[in-house]
């Protein structure tokens, strides 16, 4: 909801925020959890990218992929590395 309303509104996004993640999924595994704050994707501050192209481009990389995500909760920072694997 945030995210589309940043995007919508066309407002300054710094972080992307976890709404849900997927039992068992990826996220999950990486110990990320809803209400988490991704800050950083590979590297690069979310402030810099789009959330509907991140999300397309990780949907194009191949299962066992490897993300290394800034992810921030309740005031601390850890990295998380995020394995990409197929849910279908």
């Amino acid at each position: 909801m945030v995210v589309r309303l940043c995007s919508r509104l066309q407002l300054p996004q710094t972080s992307f925020p976890m709404v849900d993640v997927i039992a068992g999924g990826p996220g999950a595994d990486a110990g990320v959890k809803p209400g988490d704050q991704i800050l950083a994707i590979n590297g690069e501050n979310t402030a810099n990218l789009i959330l509907s192209e991140e999300r397309e481009s990780i949907r194009r990389e191949s299962v066992g992929s490897k993300l290394t995500l800034l992810v921030e909760s309740g005031g601390t920072r850890r990295t998380a590395v995020v394995a990409l694997k197929d849910l279908v």
